[in-house]
């Protein structure tokens, strides 16, 4: 390649520059233990990744699962006293036959699925 003195007339090679929607340019940083670090940076080699293409891909491919509100944590223990109810059910219907019971287990099963909705809601 020729190489010219006047920088107007030099010759052009290399990479063609990114546009500006891919050219990163941003910078987002966290505070991490040292321990944290060593994990981070572990996951980053054994992916065969650099530390900030494993972040980047971690940070927008990766799902946070969010904690749940101290309402979930309600219903979740209303639905585990349902469980308890629908077993004395059960034994109850083996004991005394199913059409004892058919009217009760159907207002139980009608409130569990009230409650399995508002979880997922």
């Amino acid at each position: 390649m020729e190489q010219k003195s006047n920088n107007k007339n030099k010759a052009i090679g290399g990479r063609p520059p990114l546009d500006k929607m891919e050219k990163r340019t941003e910078i987002l940083s966290f505070k991490c233990t040292v321990l944290e670090r060593h994990i981070i940076n572990g996951k980053a080699m054994t992916a065969g990744v650099t530390l900030g293409e494993y972040i980047r891909n971690t940070a927008i491919n990766g799902n946070i699962t969010a904690r749940l509100t101290p309402e979930d944590v309600k219903l979740i223990r209303s639905l585990s006293g349902m469980a308890n109810n629908l077993n004395q059910l059960a034994k109850n219907a083996n004991t005394f036959g199913y059409v004892s019971v058919s009217e009760s287990v159907s207002e139980l099963a009608n409130e569990i699925d009230k409650i399995i909705k508002l979880i997922k809601a």
